[in-house]
């Protein structure tokens, strides 16, 4: 009987200190989720690297919709800098005097660095969540997220949050294990 009762209480003991342990970022990741699914309208503003291995393009953006329906503004480089991306029911639309934003696909389904946003919302309310640990960022501590966004493990998304507001601090987008898209949050 005392041999069972020690093996209880060490089993209780290993479960709790386990938890305790690592509860912690898998409590954010449930308070992140609750957060964006809960939001409506958001605007985020980010410097972005779209690379495609033989050429590296660099923006900065702002985005405010609510992942469905919104508008992105560029900002940088000034060859672009005026485009608006409008994100409709029916798909995106480029907004400005003939010119036309095109760099190329990132997965090849034809995603573009200009619906990074949409995609990086989606996965934080509904892609599901492999992987959450804490990480150091420019002094502060995220909660890192890593979040597959397609049917399959060949697209993952890798957020930065920073744990005290839960707000994203950068952003990775990856297809087949491979970094295509980096975004910096203002």
């Amino acid at each position: 009987m005392k041999k069972l009762l020690a093996l209880v209480l060490m089993i209780t003991v290993t479960l709790l200190c386990g938890c305790s342990a690592k509860g912690g970022a898998e409590d954010k990741a449930i308070e992140i989720r609750s957060k964006y699914l809960g939001s409506g309208e958001l605007t985020l503003a980010a410097d972005m690297t779209a690379d495609y291995g033989d050429r590296v393009y660099e923006y900065s953006v702002v985005y405010s919709g609510d992942g469905k329906t919104g508008r992105l503004d560029i900002e940088k480089p000034l060859e672009v800098a005026g485009i608006t991306v409008l994100f409709e029911e029916d798909g995106p639309r480029l907004m400005f005097d003939g010119a036309l934003l095109d760099t190329g696909p990132l997965w090849a389904d034809g995603a573009s660095p200009a619906e990074a946003f949409p995609m990086l919302i989606d996965a934080w309310r509904r892609g599901w969540i492999s992987s959450a640990y804490r990480e150091s960022l420019g002094g502060r501590v995220c909660v890192v997220l890593e979040i597959y966004t397609g049917g399959d493990e060949s697209r993952m998304a890798r957020t930065w949050f920073y744990e005290d507001t839960l707000e994203p601090a950068a952003a990775e987008l990856y297809s087949d294990g491979v970094s295509v898209l980096r975004c910096a949050f203002d």
